[in-house]
This record gives C-alpha cells, structure tokens and sequence, in this order.
C-alpha cells in the first residue's frame, strides 16, 4: 500500500511519513493516480493482494469485536446463571439449617423441659412429704407430752416431800363436814364459778389434789388439772368435768389426813408448764400461764 498524499509504501491505515490517515481501499483511479498508470495497465494480482489484505484487516477487526461482545454476553449469561444456582443453593442450605435448628432446638426445649417438670414435681412431693411428716410428728409429740404430763405429774406428787410431824402429839382430828350438793344436775369445768367451784376446791384440797389457800372459786387450769389427776387415780375418763356422778364420787371420798399435806403443786404444774412452750414444726405450742394463777 502507498500513502495517496505523500506515495511512501503503509503498513496500516496512518501512513509514518506524513501522519495521515489513509483509506485502506482505493478505487482504481486512486491506484492508477498513485502508481501514475491508467487503469487498464495495473497490475490484476497486486490489486487482488492488496483487495485481500485490506478484507483481511477490516474482517478481523469486525470479527474482534463481535468475537468480544458476544464472549461478553456468554460470560455475563454465565454469571448470572450461576449467581442464580448460588441463589438457589442458599435458599436450600438456608431452609435446610432452619429446619435442623428448629428440630434441634425443639429436641433441646423438650429435654429441658422434662428434666425442669421431673425436678418440680419431685420437690413439689417432697414439700408434701414433709408436711405430712411434720404433722404426724406434731401429733406424736401432742400426745407423747401429754401422757409424759400425766405420768411426771403423779410422779412429782409421790415424789414430794412431806412435813415431817411434830413431837408433840396432835389432836385426834375430827371428819371435816361434806358440802352436800345442790339439789340440780351438777356441771362444773373450766372458766365455771361460784360456790360450788369453792366448794369443789376445798374438797380436792383435803384430797391433796391442790394446794392450800388455792380455793378462789374460779375454776382455772389448776382446778381442771387436779380433776384429771383424780380421775387418772379412779381410771375415769380424764375430761376435766365434774358432772353430778364425779361430785358426789369426789364428795364421798374419805381423807386419809385431817391436815392435807402441803405438797408443792403447784410448783410442780409451773414447772412442766414452761415445757409446753416448745416451738415445733414452725409453731409454738404455749401454756396459758395466766391460768396458772387462776384457781
């Protein structure tokens, strides 16, 4: 090829001479104006060359750049598939890891939950169980104090010490008169006064049932006390009450001395009172003290 403006030979579309740029086809004036032959005298085959070659070039240029794009668009064609599968084999992993943690956790949930329910139940039964030990020891010891109370008190009376008699020699002592009932249907117990509680009094005085100087007509703690003693030495219901029956068994009983022994009772009842103020199960069983000073 040869540059049409200045006739120095191209090797491609901008001539090195003049920096022109050249057209890569030249219609056969041009070549017959540049090779200074008239048409019919050039040359077939460098025409055909030359024909080919300037093909060739524009063709492989075309042929790069179409090669490019569509290479391109495979390429982004291909991304975007696979973009999608990565879309989809996420979804799935994500669905599939969803699905394992739910059903382990719900494994998890249900394990903790059994062992929580186990554990409650056991310490809800074992709250049952002492309670209803606690009650029944309550109700062992309610009636092991009472029959210890009753023994340790008859023991405490025989155990007392008497006043030893005096060396002159006493009186030959007469019958102390027995109060006669009245003519209605006796019932004396606890919080019960008047003369007959007086009366009462005097009488378990003279049996040694109570102590002397403790006949204030109230019918006290003292007073029931020494009622139950006199019926746990007859074998008698130990209910504290004097109906007419226990009256006139009281009534009728005869003294062994004229002078009843002063036998500290009442300090024997104070002192196994204070036990009663024992705290158990939580609950504090008290003995009404204030009772105690009542007859």
């Amino acid at each position: 090829m040869i540059c049409k403006y200045c006739g120095s030979p191209l090797s491609g579309s901008i001539c090195t001479s003049c920096k022109k740029a050249n057209s890569l086809s030249y219609t056969s004036h041009e070549l017959a104006t540049l090779l200074g032959h008239p048409p019919a005298l050039q040359n077939t085959e460098k025409q055909l060359s030359d024909a080919y070659e300037s093909g060739f070039f524009a063709g492989q240029q075309q042929g790069y750049e179409n090669g490019f794009a569509a290479a391109q668009q495979k390429s982004m064609q291909m991304t975007k598939r696979q973009k999608h599968s990565l879309m989809i084999i996420a979804a799935c992993c994500a669905v599939v890891l969803a699905v394992f943690c739910s059903t382990v956790t719900g494994v998890i949930a249900h394990t903790l939950g059994n062992k929580q329910g186990v554990s409650t139940g056991k310490q809800e039964q074992q709250i049952a169980d002492q309670s209803s030990l606690s009650e029944f020891y309550q109700q062992g010891y309610k009636a092991g104090h009472k029959d210890g109370y009753q023994i340790g008190y008859r023991k405490g009376q025989e155990e007392a010490p008497t006043p030893s008699p005096p060396p002159t020699p006493t009186p030959t002592p007469e019958p102390s008169a027995t109060p006669t009932a009245s003519a209605e249907s006796i019932m004396l117990q606890k919080r019960s006064k008047g003369t007959m509680v007086r009366q009462l009094q005097q009488r378990l005085i003279e049996l040694g049932y109570l102590a002397a100087n403790e006949d204030d007509g109230d019918f006290g703690s003292k007073t029931e006390k020494a009622v139950k003693a006199f019926q746990a030495d007859y074998d008698l219901p130990q209910t504290g009450i004097v109906d007419q029956g226990l009256w006139d068994q009281i009534m009728s009983e005869p003294v062994v001395s004229a002078t009843p022994a002063a036998q500290p009772v009442s300090e024997v009842a104070t002192t196994s009172e204070l036990h009663e103020d024992i705290e158990l199960g939580g609950e504090t069983v008290e003995g009404t003290q204030a009772d105690n000073h009542s007859g």
